[in-house]
This record gives C-alpha cells, structure tokens and sequence, in this order.
C-alpha cells in the first residue's frame, strides 16, 4: 500500500502503478460512483412524500429527474423478472 501510487492499478507486466492526484483534479463523476445505489423501496418512499405535499392526484413525476425514473424503471423491470423466473422455477 502506497499513500502516494495506487498500488495494483497497473496491469501491465512493465510500468508503474499510477501517482494519486488531488481531489480537485479527478472529474466530478467519479464522486458519484462512490454513492450508494438507491432501492425501489427509496424511490416509493420520495413518491409518497411528494404525493403527501402535492395532492394524491398529482403528477408525482415531477419528483425525479429523467435519469432517475431511467433507474426507477430498471430496478422495477428486473424486480418483476426475478419474481417471474422464481414462479416458473416452482413449477
């Protein structure tokens, strides 16, 4: 372990493993891969709320960015998959 390399990044055979550089000099996408990914159970919860302060007949939507119902959507479609394949699996 190296305060100063980042010791393993290095697969080639020759070379050395890459310096660490400062915080500020890393894209901030990377920040965002360190975040915990959010659970349908997250995304029904944040749902509820803005229903809760908005009205029931509201377009609860608007609560998340396109990317966000991208992820939402995915989550729910492989949840519906694995119940499927579970219930096929039985029979």
């Amino acid at each position: 372990m190296s305060l100063t390399h980042c010791t393993g990044a290095n697969y080639f055979k020759t070379g050395e493993d890459p310096k660490l550089l400062p915080d500020e000099e890393y894209p901030d996408w990377l920040w965002e891969l360190a975040k915990p990914q959010l659970k349908i159970s997250d995304y029904e919860k944040r749902k509820e709320e803005y229903c809760s302060e908005h009205g029931e007949n509201s377009d609860w939507g608007d609560a998340f960015t396109w990317e966000e119902m991208r992820k939402w959507r995915k989550l729910v479609r492989r949840a519906k998959i694995k119940k499927d394949n579970a219930l096929r699996a039985r029979k």
